[in-house]
């Protein structure tokens, strides 16, 4: 009788334990939900961001300033449907007027009932609702029943909520640009700041990303491809190396993770530096202060001084001197045309190595690089394709040329000085048929073109260690 009062007493003191561990674990949910309740309470708000997965790294004040909304992001993330449910029921109690949900949802961890009867029964709420995307590691070391599995779950929760008349659906996940690039993430399932911001910008930006049931079929089979191919993917480490990058606006408009150096940079490990600058040419123009000929200049003298201090260029400079390594392996990437063909200068002259021609300009300039850095790898990228003067195919000056005769000189001189050269011009995959696609404006590149253009270049540099 006394083992059997000592073995109650023992389960008594066990299962005390596990009820102050539980309620130890359960103390920083309770916080952070007390504490969403009471910012509710204080803050006016007409816009909720309520998820299941983390959006730590976006920024209310982008609603206000992007989409005229005053938002509020929860602090909590919600594990389940149901209690999304009841969150959400509170929030109403506390805030009749709330206007729209911007609403993260993980298939995987809740029935879509609960959800769909979240939206039902909110009808005057507009649900913005977005499904999760993780880095391209957290499917590629994914069992592939598992992942079959969650897609499945994927395919059928988002044509729950295609027809519900108070909610569209997102789907970003399945985009090489994003999830393929370790730089766009702080963690697995967490995007930096800038892309944070990038993907609240397009939630509803010419609805780009917005599921529909014609969208669907390709929508998942943009998942399974990207699983196959980084399940057999090798990537070369170049940590160490550093990239140092001279273009035009192809280049230097872009400067985050989606940008092309940064792409290279993720691909590869890669330390990349921006030099690039909108407007800039490779030919030497006496009122352009950033064109090639004079970046080069100021780079190989170390003086960013040298460039307009509010300049892409100076500020890659900038970061370059107080920042790199002179022991260490260099490649310099090279990328002007575009500019050089909209301006009609002129191709070539007499004088072969005359930097007032585009001809002269990529010889004399190059070859100075090569002087300076002998055991340095250089990479010239021809001019990629434009929708501009019926797809770059008018000769816009007596001296100039189509821009395929501007790209066509970019590989005699790698030709001639022995030098890399990738042919953005035909093998980057933008054309005539597709550019709407990858370059909305006809010449600049958005996010899947900038990052078509990183990966050929990310591969090239691989291919030819």
């Amino acid at each position: 009788m006394k083992k059997l009062k000592n073995w109650i007493q023992s389960i008594g003191i066990i299962a005390g334990l596990l009820i102050i561990v539980a309620l130890l674990l359960a103390l920083p949910h309770v916080f952070k939900i007390h504490k969403d309740f009471e910012l509710i309470k204080l803050k006016e708000h007409d816009t909720l961001l309520l998820s299941m997965f983390s959006i730590e790294n976006y920024d209310e004040n982008d609603f206000a300033h992007y989409r005229g909304m005053t938002a509020l992001k929860a602090g909590y993330n919600v594990p389940n449907g149901k209690l999304m449910r009841w969150y959400f029921d509170k929030v109403r109690e506390y805030n009749t007027s709330l206007e729209r949900v911007y609403l993260g949802v993980d298939p995987e961890h809740t029935s879509k009932e609960d959800i769909v009867i979240l939206i039902q029964q909110n009808p005057d709420v507009y649900f913005e609702v977005f499904l999760p995307y993780p880095q391209i590691d957290y499917w590629a070391g994914m069992e592939e029943k598992k992942f079959e599995k969650i897609m499945q779950q994927y395919k059928v929760f988002t044509e729950w909520i295609i027809p519900l008349e108070n909610a569209c659906i997102y789907v970003f996940g399945n985009e090489d640009w994003l999830v393929g690039n370790s730089l766009n993430y702080t963690d697995t399932f967490t995007t930096n700041e800038e892309i944070s911001e990038f993907l609240m910008c397009n939630m509803d930006a010419g609805h780009s990303y917005q599921a529909s049931f014609e969208s669907m079929e390709q929508e998942m089979l943009q998942y399974y491809e990207l699983y196959a191919e980084y399940q057999n993917r090798n990537k070369i480490d170049l940590s160490g190396t550093e990239i140092i990058f001279f273009g035009d606006s192809i280049i230097g408009n872009y400067t985050d993770t989606l940008s092309i150096p940064k792409v290279v940079e993720g691909e590869c490990g890669a330390k990349t530096y921006n030099l690039g600058q909108g407007g800039g040419t490779a030919t030497w123009v006496e009122d352009n202060m950033t064109n090639f000929c004079v970046v080069v200049d100021a780079f190989l003298a170390g003086e960013a001084n040298m460039l307009p201090e509010e300049s892409q260029c100076y500020k890659g400079l900038k970061s370059y001197l107080e920042e790199g390594a002179k022991d260490a392996p260099k490649i310099f990437v090279i990328n002007f045309g575009l500019n050089d063909y909209f301006n009609a200068l002129p191709l070539k002259a007499e004088e072969v190595n005359d930097i007032s021609t585009y001809e002269g300009a990529l010889r004399t300039t190059v070859s100075k690089l090569q002087k300076a850095y002998p055991d340095a790898e250089i990479i010239l990228m021809t001019p990629h394709f434009t929708y501009e003067f019926h797809f770059g195919k008018d000769i816009l000056g007596e001296k100039a040329g189509s821009l395929e005769d501007y790209a066509n000189i970019v590989i005699e001189i790698a030709r001639e000085l022995n030098v890399g050269v990738l042919d953005n011009f035909r093998e980057v995959g933008i054309n005539e048929a597709n550019w709407k696609q990858y370059q909305p404006d006809g010449t600049h590149p958005n996010e899947k073109g900038r990052f078509a253009i990183g990966r050929e270049l990310a591969k090239y540099i691989m291919n030819n260690r």
